[in-house]
């Protein structure tokens, strides 16, 4: 009896296991795979005549690269100073590699949602101070929270000596705190820069790289373009921070870049 008991038991043991994962697999096989809602973001003077929107005809293949929402978009620079160009971030969402039109909100303390393009369809958020801001955005039952890094901005216009560490510009080179000529969208150094990668994403730059720094005294013949690409760079500051700077557009007004300033350390808040 007991062995007719135990081989009961082993049997209805067996009999569960099978139950069990058949009841997986069953399930597994028809779950379904949850919508990849992605977005792309771009970037856009305020002004007429914008730049680097991708306008899309319903025909075509949503524009690469296309990131996820833990992606954070390169900068996105706020007013600073005079005559500047106000950028901001112009956002294209997707669901599984489709364009979708999203609604968009954002905090009315950290910016507007604005539109552009010529029927509207780029939206555009435009920031009202620094940090790191979340924009929402929504597809029906779908939400996806975009976090944007938003620099400062300034504008500068002919010959221009600056002190980065406090953005102080001055008449000449001969004040000590002085770190930087600008001449266009060029500079030279006087404590010493390193260029970035054209393709570097400002944000992914959360230290100052080691390395070589070459510095530019400013009665030097050459300036940084003769010897780098400097769209984005990092410049050693008299206070022995670093910023991480990239030039944004150059007009009659002026050539803009956005910035940030380390800490004594090398490292940048965001």
């Amino acid at each position: 009896m007991k062995g007719e008991r135990l081989a009961m038991k082993k049997i209805f043991l067996v009999f569960l296991i099978l139950i069990l994962i058949f009841s997986v697999l069953g399930c597994s096989s028809g779950s379904k795979k949850d919508p990849e809602y992605t977005y792309k973001w771009g970037t856009t003077a305020n002004s007429v005549s914008a730049f680097n929107f991708i306008v899309m005809g319903a025909e075509e293949d949503p524009p690469q690269p296309v990131y996820s929402g833990l992606i954070v978009p390169p900068f996105a620079a706020v007013s600073y100073g005079i005559n500047e160009t106000v950028m901001g971030i112009a956002v294209y969402t997707y669901l599984n590699g489709i364009p979708v039109r999203s609604n968009y909100a954002v905090d009315s303390t950290n910016g507007i949602m604005s539109v552009a393009g010529p029927n509207n369809e780029i939206d555009i958020f435009m920031p009202k101070k620094t940090g790191v801001l979340p924009v929402i955005a929504r597809y029906n039952e779908y939400s996806l929270t975009i976090s944007v890094h938003v620099y400062w901005a300034y504008t500068i216009n002919g010959l221009t000596y600056v002190d980065l560490d406090t953005m102080t510009v001055y008449p000449d080179g001969t004040n000590p705190a002085v770190d930087i000529l600008f001449g266009g969208a060029n500079f030279k150094a006087l404590y010493g820069y390193q260029a970035l990668h054209y393709d570097t994403v400002l944000s992914t730059v959360t230290a100052a790289p080691g390395g070589n720094y070459r510095i530019l005294d400013f009665n030097q013949e050459y300036w940084a373009a003769y010897y780098d690409n400097v769209s984005k760079s990092i410049i050693k500051t008299s206070e022995g921070k670093y910023v991480k700077l990239c030039f944004l557009s150059q007009g009659s007004l002026g050539t803009t870049f956005c910035f940030w300033i380390s800490d004594t350390n090398g490292i940048f808040s965001h």
